[in-house]
């Protein structure tokens, strides 16, 4: 009879771990802005590579806690590479902003190369997303600049926190195409 017992408390167990899962599914998130669309190709090409800090270079979105702690989320995660996402993001916003150069994702073709070094990438617990960094021309005569652009969320979750890092984005850009 314990035999039993023991039978129904693991099966029932089994079945709450299993009804936890389902009640938390794993979704996807993708950048606005991050299909690449091809430029005009009558100007000179500047390839944009984006490099990420340890910390950031993972499938689960970021969250800053505290002024101390980043909670890694466990079921929202990237839908693709973010450092691939968030190179078309970057080149199809320059190619919006900027008229000296066409931007591209490739660098074998490209005359100039901007290398775009990202430390920070999150969600805040304060309201905002924050994306911080520099970036760093090679190729060409050109610097680079610091960038620490924080976005207000609109909304909560994580979907709001995506839709405001889009937005930061294109702040980024602005700062890198001066």
């Amino acid at each position: 009879m314990s035999v039993s017992v023991y039978t129904r408390i693991a099966t029932c167990t089994l079945m709450l771990g299993l009804t936890a899962c389902a009640a938390s599914p794993t979704e996807y998130y993708r950048l606005p802005n991050s299909v690449f669309q091809l430029p005009a190709a009558t100007k000179p090409q500047a390839a944009v590579v984006v490099e990420l800090a340890d910390g950031i270079n993972t499938d689960n979105l970021l969250y800053q806690t505290s002024s101390t702690q980043i909670h890694m989320a466990q079921s929202h995660l990237w839908a693709h590479d973010l450092r691939a996402d968030l190179a078309k993001s970057l080149a199809n916003e320059l190619n919006r902003q900027n008229g000296r150069y066409a931007y591209t994702i490739t660098p074998s073709a490209a005359r100039a190369t901007i290398t775009i070094y990202i430390d920070a990438f999150q969600g805040h617990y304060d309201g905002y997303t924050q994306i911080a960094g520099h970036s760093q021309w090679q190729g060409n005569e050109r610097g680079g600049n610091n960038f620490d652009v924080h976005t207000p969320q609109q909304g909560d979750g994580y979907a709001a926190m995506v839709q405001s890092l889009g937005q930061g984005l294109q702040a980024v850009a602005t700062q890198i195409a001066r």
